[in-house]
């Protein structure tokens, strides 16, 4: 290692030099106690710390500021409020030397105002605390939640499931206390059901189509589950809604008819419910006819085929695509049902209603023709429920969103390994997906 002054001193440079000034700034570090352990704390403070300024160094302290001269005085720690001479320094410092007494604590527990002249006053402003920690640590805590599941977020702030759980729960009624205060219910809504895992009961969800978020949750999927949404709503939201997304259950139909007025014209089996009816039926012709070839002893060409039926024809992956058109171009009926399927996806390319329900009497009239069972209650379903299937032309909503939102609970419930708690998850639900206000206003927002 060479020696460094003789080589700064050896070479010019254009840096200013550095001179030494009066003190006007004099910062003491009162202890590492603090009430948290943070991670990003560059002191390492926590509750374990135990290193605290004792009386005889405040007393230099002040002496210092007398001979140094100092217009400020800047308390950091740690949590410079836990030593037990702060409350005797910050006055003594401020009266005797007149300056700006800075107090620098991730709790921000005391705040000092100069009230005139020299004189100050220490006030406790409880808003700045949480239970776990600054109202800053409790929006850290929450965005660290939203962003991955709760086990690995607890681990990385250092509190326990428990605690990251209770802090979800406070996000959460804080949010809906919020809207509560600001309702704003919204006007397309989809209806489905979700359940907590394999043998739970499930929820009814709802979601607001325009915003994608879920907007409430209710426990059970029948017409009274739903009623009690409809009943939440003030008379005037439910004039404003304007269409509503559903499958073709009775309950939720009913619950609709029941509480929503002119929900004749406003609720919308979409595309999505129809072609899974319609692919359902498909599968049934399916097996009908691969146990038909099987029991007289024939060689089924539908065997192993189960979910090339299942895909639309610009979907089928190229692997499958020769083997595919073989099935197509033979007698079978699962082709042929197959085929009708696919015909019945061009309804919703219709925007004239009433060429949709010419299209859609022509694709029933054909499943009956076919005389098959599982064709013929399909046909059946497409009769009963035709006038809400062509609303679609009218609202053009689907339930998408919903089923993408299904898709997001159903990555949360494998994120977080499953959920025992029926109010954990509908609350982790509400916290990830519910759209609301979950941080806590800073003071500055108050």
């Amino acid at each position: 290692m060479h020696a460094v002054l003789p080589r700064l001193e050896s070479q010019r440079t254009t840096f200013p030099p550095l001179r030494r000034r009066s003190v006007s700034t004099l910062q003491v570090n009162l202890g590492y106690k603090c009430n948290q352990s943070c991670l990003h704390c560059h002191v390492a403070a926590s509750p374990q710390r135990t290193e605290m300024m004792d009386g005889e160094t405040v007393d230099l302290v002040i002496d210092t500021l007398r001979h140094a001269g100092a217009k400020a005085l800047d308390l950091t720690g740690g949590a410079p409020e836990l030593n037990p001479y702060f409350r005797a320094l910050v006055p003594l410092g401020f009266f005797c030397y007149g300056g700006l007494v800075a107090v620098q604590t991730l709790w921000a527990g005391p705040w000092l105002v100069q009230v005139g002249g020299q004189t100050v006053r220490v006030e406790e402003i409880p808003v700045h605390r949480t239970p776990f920690g600054t109202l800053l640590f409790e929006r850290f805590a929450i965005d660290m939640l939203k962003a991955t599941d709760i086990a690995k977020a607890a681990g990385i702030l250092r509190i326990s499931w428990d605690e990251a759980m209770t802090i979800k729960r406070r996000a959460v009624a804080r949010g809906q206390a919020r809207r509560a205060a600001d309702p704003c219910a919204p006007t397309r809504v989809g209806i489905d059901e979700k359940s907590p895992g394999r043998g739970s009961e499930y929820f009814t969800i709802v979601c607001d189509l325009d915003t994608k978020t879920v907007a409430w949750i209710g426990d059970g999927k029948d017409g009274a589950t739903l009623d009690e949404y409809w009943k939440s709503l003030a008379p005037s939201d439910l004039e404003a809604i304007e269409a509503i997304a559903m499958d073709m259950g009775k309950a939720y139909i009913s619950s609709t008819l029941r509480c929503v007025p002119d929900a004749i014209r406003k609720i919308v089996f979409d595309r999505y419910h129809v072609m899974h009816c319609a692919t359902a039926a498909v599968d049934q012709v399916r097996r009908n006819e691969h146990a038909s070839l099987t029991r007289q002893g024939e060689e089924s060409p539908l065997a192993k085929t189960r979910y090339l039926w299942l895909y639309s024809e610009e979907n089928l992956p190229d692997r499958h695509v020769a083997r595919f058109e073989d099935l197509k171009a033979s007698e079978l009926k699962t082709a042929k049902a197959w085929g009708m399927k696919e015909l019945l996806r061009h309804l919703w390319e219709h925007t004239s209603k009433p060429a949709a329900g010419r299209f859609l009497s022509s694709i029933i009239r054909s499943l009956k023709a076919m005389k098959l069972p599982p064709l013929n209650k399909l046909a059946g379903t497409l009769e009963d429920h035709r006038k809400n299937i062509l609303t679609y032309i009218d609202h053009r909503v689907t339930s998408a969103t919903c089923e993408g939102i299904n898709s997001v609970i159903q990555e949360l419930k494998h994120r977080s390994r499953g959920f025992r708690n029926r109010e954990n998850f509908k609350t982790a639900i509400l916290f990830q997906l519910g759209g609301l206000d979950l941080h806590p206003a800073l003071p500055s927002q108050l």
